[in-house]
């Protein structure tokens, strides 16, 4: 039992009701404006604005995704020969590991570690728009994503190395003192969209 001061009581932080992306595919350039709705101790409710201290924010992208089953039978770890618990999904990555090229349907992996040492030597390759999406959206499997943070603002602005990725915002609320932290909430987007061509340029030509 954790007991707790008037003064703690009186400084408890405000609980994230809901939290999710206005944009849930963003594009590149253009600002993602999360809507956060927060309600305090006292039960009042308010919407979180850029003015507004009493929420922590973090915005992460997926660097890569794995499947921590091998689902096709017995796989050995690309870069050390044991048994494998976990596949690449992306589609448009390859991996050089000793002068030998895997796809990512031959990158398998012994664990989480292992994956991570060997992203060193990935490439990632152009994708078509119709080209297979990644595994990971296969419900029957378990997956592993690892996240890199990117930005501690409210709003984000989806850069070229987020084409294709997958974002996502984590928002704490904090006491008013700063002293307390309560449950974070977080809300994922899809893959992030290529900004469009700029369509080209037309002059004007006079008619005699």
């Amino acid at each position: 039992f954790l007991f707790k001061s008037p003064a703690m009581l009186a400084d408890s932080p405000p609980v994230v009701v809901r939290a999710e992306l206005l944009n849930s595919v963003p594009i590149e350039g253009v600002e993602i404006e999360p809507y956060v709705l927060i309600q305090f101790p006292n039960g009042q409710s308010r919407q979180v604005n850029d003015d507004d201290d009493s929420v922590l924010f973090k915005w992460l992208r997926c660097e890569y995704t794995a499947s921590s089953d091998t689902q096709d039978g017995p796989k050995t770890c690309i870069m050390t020969g044991k048994a494998a618990t976990m596949q690449c999904l992306l589609p448009d990555v390859t991996f050089e590991i000793n002068g030998v090229t895997y796809t990512h349907e031959q990158a398998y992996f012994a664990s989480v570690d292992e994956f991570a040492k060997a992203w060193q030597f990935h490439e990632r390759h152009h994708r078509d728009a119709d080209a297979p999406k990644p595994r990971r959206q296969d419900p029957s499997r378990d997956f592993v994503n690892v996240w890199q943070e990117i930005g501690q603002t409210r709003v984000y602005v989806p850069q070229k190395q987020d084409v294709g990725r997958i974002l996502k915002l984590e928002c704490t609320p904090i006491s008013q003192s700063g002293l307390y932290t309560g449950k974070a909430v977080s809300a994922e987007s899809g893959e992030v969209m290529a900004a469009p061509r700029l369509p080209p340029v037309r002059t004007m030509i006079e008619v005699p």
